[in-house]
Formats: structure tokens, sequence, C-alpha cells
């Protein structure tokens, strides 16, 4: 038996931490760790030693660093530090959510992708307890959600059910967003006590963010833009052939919109930089068409994604001014701008809708939003000097992030005074809104120019 630490004074001063040698009937032979448990004075806790330190000058060094682990925790409780809760993992994951039930669904949804994935490490490796939690396991489960396979659906089988793992690697951002909330939610424990073995330090180091390229910002081009609003314009003229009530009115062809308008949606995600859900929720209580200098937006903490309200100013589109002081006439009494109908799920299907049916540009909302952006902060014709700090108040992201993805990356001439025309899209757009409009707003179809048979 080796001891680290005098025979006396070593339980106190080093540990206390024995090594025994445990041979069994096979004769194989395993070495244990035996100490003074810190959690429990006077009690004595068994170990077992990593099975791939074979040389006694590897099992003293561990010994030694373990010895070293014990000594800290022992002084760490002695300051007030929290002692161990016997907590199983998923329950106190399960506390966590609990006391974050008031996050948007969204956010949830994120969250559960990056701890769900570490419960089912958790489950392989056997560690049950939130008190066990320490900081190698975080580092083995960060190399675990790394090197995980990319999945792959098999053919034939029923959606969603079954999948293959396949020779490639998954994406580092798809890694990166397991790994934020599994921080998140390990930092929200430790401030409880529930993983008393980890510290502040433990968690940020043992689980770092995977390296990512950093490539330029994918903002719209002018050519792709005009093409996406000539795709909505398509969508938003669609109508079907001839609906039942048509028919019965005798008409020969039918002029009911197929679809809601999406053009005005799409213009204003795309000319105020809002997010899409923020969009979606907006409400003509918030709209103040008279302020000055054109008009803005106000937006409540609860409406934003950081919860940091802001003012989204409207002078910048007199385009967008106009359409939303036309849709307000007709809006009546109505209390969302868009509509009720207007939820992410139903944009997100008519964005999918124009790329696959109406020939637009492959675009996502987050992208309007990028390309929003990277024409305010290279416009000096709209902000001046102040480009870049505008362009952050505007969209409701720090002035660091302007300066590092969007300042630099697209020419814009100065003689561009509003949005629109930084974009060289004000004549296409303005001639779809002009149709676009009419049916926005929450009032009744389109105007039929169908004649009876």
């Amino acid at each position: 038996m080796a001891r680290v630490g005098g025979r006396r004074r070593g339980w106190r001063n080093r540990g206390g931490l024995a090594l025994l040698r445990r041979e069994g009937p096979d004769g194989t032979v395993r070495w244990l760790a035996r100490y003074r448990d810190p959690e429990n004075p006077g009690k004595v806790k068994h170990e077992t030693v990593p099975a791939g330190l074979t040389t006694e000058e590897a099992r003293s060094k561990w010994a030694a660093k373990r010895a070293a682990e014990i000594i800290k925790r022992v002084d760490d409780i002695d300051h007030g530090a929290p002692t161990k809760k016997n907590v199983r993992l998923e329950d106190a994951v399960a506390r966590f959510y609990e006391d974050n039930a008031t996050l948007r669904r969204q956010t949830l949804r994120a969250y559960r992708l990056g701890t769900d994935a570490m419960l089912r490490w958790a489950t392989e490796h056997r560690l049950e307890l939130a008190d066990n939690l320490r900081g190698e396991h975080l580092k083995a489960l960060r190399g675990w959600l790394a090197n995980k396979p990319l999945m792959r659906q098999e053919a034939g089988k029923a959606r969603n059910k079954a999948h293959s793992p396949t020779d490639r690697a998954r994406s580092p951002y798809t890694v990166n967003r397991e790994l934020a909330p599994i921080k998140t939610c390990l930092e929200h424990l430790r401030q409880l006590g529930l993983v008393p073995m980890l510290s502040r330090d433990a968690i940020l180091d043992n689980l770092k963010r995977v390296k990512t390229p950093r490539p330029v910002p994918e903002y719209l081009k002018p050519s792709a833009l005009v093409a996406l609003v000539e795709a909505a314009k398509r969508h938003d003229e669609a109508t079907f052939k001839l609906t039942r009530d048509e028919k019965a009115e005798g008409l020969s062809r039918g002029g009911s919109p197929r679809f809601a308008p999406i053009l005005p949606y799409l213009a204003t995600v795309l000319l105020t930089g809002m997010r899409a859900d923020e969009a979606c929720s907006l409400k003509w209580a918030a709209v103040d068409l008279d302020a000055e200098p054109g008009g803005n937006v106000t937006l409540r903490p609860e409406d934003v994604k950081t919860k940091q309200g802001r003012l989204v100013d409207l002078s910048v589109s007199p385009l967008l001014r106009e359409m939303l002081t036309a849709m307000k006439v007709r809006a009546g009494g109505a209390t969302l701008v868009f509509g009720e109908d207007f939820t992410y799920a139903a944009v997100e299907t008519a964005r999918k809708r124009l790329k696959k049916v109406f020939g637009a540009p492959p675009f996502s909302w987050q992208g309007l939003r990028v390309t929003c952006g990277t024409f305010l902060a290279n416009a000096p014709g709209i902000f001046g000097a102040a480009s870049a700090y505008r362009e952050a108040r505007q969209l409701g992201h720090s002035v660091t992030v302007a300066e590092k993805h969007y300042l630099g990356v697209v020419h814009v001439s100065p003689e561009a005074k509003t949005l629109e025309s930084a974009m060289t899209i004000e004549k296409p757009l303005r001639n779809a809104l002009a149709v676009a409009v009419i049916h926005a707003g929450g009032q009744g179809r389109p105007a039929r120019r169908n004649k009876r048979v």
C-alpha cells in the first residue's frame, strides 16, 4: 500500500489518499484510491484508479493530483462551498427548465438540443448524479459531441425514424449549438449548488466553442433582391382557378387569392432589419407613422429576442412608410399589422413556397436582416459617418458586430439617401407593393375582374 501524505497528518494536509492493490481470484490486478470523503467528514471513500495507469510513476502522479483536488475541495467547503446534494443529473436539468419556463418557445427548443445530448452522454457513461460531474467529464463530453458522425435517414424508412451514421463529421456550427445551452444550463445549476464539483472556470475551460470559419456575410445582392420581389409579386397575385362560391355566382374565372400576401411582410423585414418573429408579432400600437423625422416602430423588450427594447427608424425607407400608411387605412380595428394568421410557421412555409414554386432565389428571413444591416452600414448617404453605430441601433446588436461583420462589405453610392435606393430596388418594389398592399392589412378579397357568364 502506498500512501500520499504523512501517517498522522496526511489525511488532512495531503488529502489522506492511499493506493491499495487488489488482486482477484483470476489473477487480475486493480488499484483503489482510499481517502476520507470531504463531503462526509469521518467517512472513508474508495475510488477505482483509471485502468490506463499501469506504472507506479503514473499512479503516483494521478494520486498526487487527486489528493490536491481533495485538499482544495476541503478548503472550498470550509469557505462556504456547497456540499453534494445527491441529485440526479436528469432532475437537475429539469430544475433548470422549471426556473426558465418563461423563455420563448424557440429558445427552449434550442436549449433542449444541447441538454438532451448531455443526458444521452451521461447515460452512456453511467453518470447519474449531478454531484459527480467534474471538469474532466465536461472535456470528454465536448470531445464526444465534436466527434459524433453526421446521421443520415435510411432509404425507404418512415420519416424521422431510422437513421444511420455516415463517414462525414458534423458541422462545427451544429456542435456549438449544442455546447452553448449546455454551458448555460450548467452555470445555472452551479449557482444553485447542484454541481458542487464544477467551478465557473471548469465550465468555460472544458466546454470551449469549436472553431468555425468566418466567411463574409451572405447578403442578397440587388439582382437577387429584384428576383425575390418579382417572385413575391407572383406569389401574391396567384388565384384559385374557380372556387365554389365563384362558381355559384356564375363566374367563369376565379379571382380569390390563393395565398396570404407575403410581399408586405417581406418588405418590412428587408427594410427594417427586424427579426422574423418580431415582424410577425408587430402591432399597430407600436407603429408611429407621425413621429419625426419619418416615423418609427417601438419594439418592447418582451417582443425582442435579447429582451432589450429598441426604436426602429422608418425614415431610412420612405417607401416602407408609405406602405404601412396604406395598410393602416385598410386595417380598421385590427391589432396585428399582418394579421393573426401570420405566425412564424406560416411565413416559413411561404418562404419555402417562394423558392420552390415561384422561382425566388435562395434566401432566409435572417438573410434579409443581414442584407438590411449590410446596406445600412455601408450607405454614407443615409447615416453618414455614424453608419455603424446607427445600423447597430436599428437592428439591435452591438457596434462591434456591425464593424466586424457588415462594415466594408459592399460599396453603396453616396447619392443613395434611402435604403431602397441603396439596394437599387425602389422601382420594382414600388410597382409590386402597389398591388400587394391592396390585399394586406386584414381586409377582404381582391377586386374581381371576371364577368358573369
